[in-house]
């Protein structure tokens, strides 16, 4: 069992050290119990700080919400909103690289048809010719009552943090 209190303010202590965060936000017209956001830029530079050969922006925004009920479509709901913010925020230029959105979802049961939707979703865009860059959403719903973490596609990475940070969270209500 996942106490997402404890959970939540995990995750809040984990990601302050490189996010901005923050708690029971509004961001573009929907709500997020928790909102990160990161920004890495790399800059190249030649003799001096001003000869810059090449530079790249790295963002990367954290997402997630409590469901009090498994229905599909309020989740389905969510997941676009999380897709338009993804959108409203990607802002591909010369010298984007990657933006990526992770999104976690706490639900009291996940049954079937959340499981097919989460494994099944995939985004990811690649703008011109990776010339400047790529985006992509990664996707996990964690079911409060058995404390499985079910992924999308191409959210292994996420999958494994937060595993680590549920074993870490169970240590403590120990």
């Amino acid at each position: 069992m996942v106490d997402e209190e404890k959970f939540i303010q995990k995750l809040y202590d984990s990601l302050s050290n490189n996010f901005e965060v923050y708690l029971d936000v509004k961001v573009n017209d929907f709500y997020c119990d928790l909102f990160g956001k990161f920004q890495d830029t790399k800059v190249r530079t030649f003799i001096t700080s001003k000869d810059v050969i090449d530079q790249y922006t790295n963002y990367e925004y954290f997402v997630v919400k409590r469901f009090q009920e498994q229905s599909l479509s309020h989740l389905i709901e969510y997941v676009n909103q999380v897709v338009s913010l993804h959108e409203n925020y990607t802002k591909p230029d010369e010298y984007h690289m990657s933006t990526v959105t992770n999104c976690v979802l706490l639900i009291p049961l996940v049954d079937d048809s959340v499981e097919k939707f989460i494994k099944r979703f995939k985004y990811k865009k690649v703008y011109k010719f990776y010339l400047h860059g790529w985006s992509e959403i990664r996707l996990c719903a964690v079911d409060q009552s058995t404390g499985r973490i079910f992924k999308s596609r191409n959210a292994g990475i996420l999958k494994n943090f937060l595993e680590k940070l549920i074993s870490k969270t169970q240590e403590v209500l120990r």
